[in-house]
């Protein structure tokens, strides 16, 4: 049973490392893309919950509890950090299109944009 747990630990983790490469390759290859930070986060949580999920299969294989206690707490801090940048990072642009849509709104429809004058 544990062999059969192991085996689906190891896959799950390879999908994830090869999500995470996916997005971690997006990521620095197109540095002018809007969500080029989000995704080099994100690639490298995939490659953190593959390692992650790879020392659990180690646990299931063997039973070493210090291969469980290091998982999970690698795992949540990990996790806990890398969910803290990405909540900042969204939170700044929510921020900054709030601010744009109220620049928008803030002209009336008729008025000029910027430093045009109307004779």
């Amino acid at each position: 049973m544990s062999q059969i747990a192991a085996g689906v630990l190891v896959t799950v983790a390879a999908a994830s490392l090869w999500r995470g490469a996916r997005l971690l390759r997006k990521g620095l290859t197109e540095p002018d893309h809007p969500d080029q930070t989000l995704r080099v986060i994100k690639g490298m949580r995939g490659g953190i919950v593959a390692v992650a999920l790879a020392v659990l299969a180690g646990w299931a294989l063997t039973g070493e509890r210090w291969l469980l206690i290091f998982a999970l707490i690698f795992l949540g801090e990990e996790l806990l950090e890398t969910g803290i940048m990405l909540f900042a990072l969204r939170m700044e642009r929510r921020s900054a299109t709030s601010a744009n849509g109220k620049d928008r709104a803030a002209r009336p429809t008729g008025e000029p944009s910027g430093g045009e004058r109307r004779p």
